[in-house]
């Protein structure tokens, strides 16, 4: 019994995107590639990484509203690129173009891990509870910076 495939429900993602061979979606592919790399070099300008305890002063204090902002934004819009892109993926496991978009976005993933890690080790290096009590953007985000310190207390030395 042959089942025709162009019968079959099909989602209409032309609401995100006209298609993955738009400009529409490769310009938001592009900004997210750019938006990870300035993000890499936003930690590496602001000294994110673990080590020995960092008082928290006002630039401190300005360092991590800075992250937060850039990560929230790149959040959003990583989610958007990687729920479109999987739309294609598990209706039509052979379309090759999606196999494609979603390895490059996973390439781009392991940088964000990396950066995930040296996060952690900084605010790890925080006092917590003193940056949560002197902005109201890390107040917004208490949850978080007090699972990640007590996630940086097991992680291994750089």
């Amino acid at each position: 019994m042959t089942i025709a495939v162009s019968g079959l429900p099909r989602w209409d993602m032309t609401v995100v995107f006209p298609s993955l061979e738009s400009a529409e979606f490769q310009r938001a592919f592009d900004a997210h590639r750019v938006t990870v790399d300035s993000l890499a070099s936003m930690f590496d300008s602001l000294g994110i990484r673990g080590g020995e305890s960092v008082e928290v002063n006002r630039d401190m204090v300005e360092a991590a509203e800075q992250i937060l902002k850039a990560l929230t934004a790149l959040q959003e819009e990583g989610q958007t690129l990687r729920a479109y892109i999987h739309s294609f993926v598990t209706t039509d496991s052979r379309d090759t173009l999606a196999q494609a978009r979603a390895s490059e976005l996973s390439q781009r993933s392991v940088i964000l891990v990396q950066l995930g890690v040296r996060l952690t080790a900084w605010i790890g290096s925080l006092d917590v509870e003193q940056l949560i009590a002197r902005s109201s953007l890390a107040k917004e985000h208490a949850f978080l910076l007090r699972h990640e310190k007590k996630e940086a207390e097991h992680l291994m030395s750089p």
